[in-house]
């Protein structure tokens, strides 16, 4: 879209041609001005039935704990351990935090199960990690 498009858009929602320009600079800077939180402080493919890291972004080691259940470790630790997991696996199976543990700054400990709550060893498990 061109820029008189643009603002015509806004204009009509009752916002200035100074508070476009103003929200246009803004947007237009955020990649550039990001603090660091919004991108992923850790990541791991990781294949339980080898098992093997696949890749990996600020981890390790995985270590295989048992069935269905390993650790992933940081190379760099969190600042804290308030940090935010995602994690997914195949076959209509569930990635979870390990009942009974809780992350820490140097590591999370993982559990895969299926809907029947019994623990597998699966090949697909990646996991992507957010926070401090």
């Amino acid at each position: 879209m061109s820029r008189a498009r643009d603002l015509s858009d806004y204009v009509s929602t009752g916002v200035s041609a100074a508070e476009f320009d103003h929200l246009d600079g803004v947007t237009s800077g955020i990649q550039t001005q990001m603090d660091g939180l919004e991108t992923a402080k850790a990541w791991v493919s990781y294949d339980q039935t080898t098992p093997a890291i696949d890749d990996s972004f600020n981890v390790s080691t995985v270590d295989d704990d048992a069935t269905g259940e390993f650790t992933v470790n940081f190379t760099s630790a969190m600042t804290n351990a308030n940090y935010t997991i995602a994690g997914m696996t195949e076959d209509h199976s569930y990635l979870q935090i390990d009942e009974g543990t809780r992350p820490t700054t140097s590591a999370f400990k993982l559990r895969n199960t299926h809907n029947n709550n019994v623990s597998y060893d699966r090949e697909d498990n990646m996991a992507i990690v957010f926070g401090d």
